[in-house]
This record gives C-alpha cells, structure tokens and sequence, in this order.
C-alpha cells in the first residue's frame, strides 16, 4: 500500500497482469497490444498523455512553489537589511551634530 490513492493505481496496473496471469508487466502489455483494437489502443494513448501532463503539471508547481519561497524568505529579508541599515544610519546622524 503506497501513501496516495494514484500510487496504488499505478501499483495496482504494475501487478494486475502478475496476479492474474503471472505474466511481467512487459509482456503483459505487449499481449494487450497484440489483442486491442486501434480504438482502445488510441483511448490508452490519450489517457497516458493526460497522466503524463498530470505528472509534469504537478511536477513543475512544486518547483515553483519552492523557488517562490525561497524568493519570498530572500527578497524581504534584504530589504529588511537596507532598511535597518538607513535607520541606524539617520539616528547616528542628530548624535554627531548634536
């Protein structure tokens, strides 16, 4: 049992073919294809292309959202810096006129 539902649906395909016919996932496959037709052979191509873009979809957000992150812990930090900086800056300031 994997931790997500679509891990143990693509575990579940992964095994179908050994549990059922004790045949490996490759052979498995090529005996399907030898038996489809072109129309189902068309809907698995359709329906791998979704995944695949599912997959890459969900794969370049996590990206993202960890670059935007870390963009967002660097970028107010620098300016609480140069902020810091020009505070202490303008209070040194009346103390050395004074």
């Amino acid at each position: 049992i994997l931790p997500t539902r679509l891990g143990n649906a693509y575990k579940s395909v992964e095994t179908y073919g050994r549990d059922q016919f004790r045949l490996d996932l490759q052979t498995f496959n090529y005996e399907l294809h030898g038996i489809a037709s072109a129309r189902l052979l068309q809907d698995v191509d359709d329906t791998r292309a979704q995944v695949d873009f599912f997959i890459g979809f969900v794969g370049q957000l996590s990206l993202l959202s960890v670059v935007s992150l870390l963009v967002a812990v660097h970028v107010p930090s620098g300016t609480a810096l140069v902020v810091a900086v020009a505070w202490r800056g303008s209070r040194r300031r009346p103390v050395r006129l004074g």
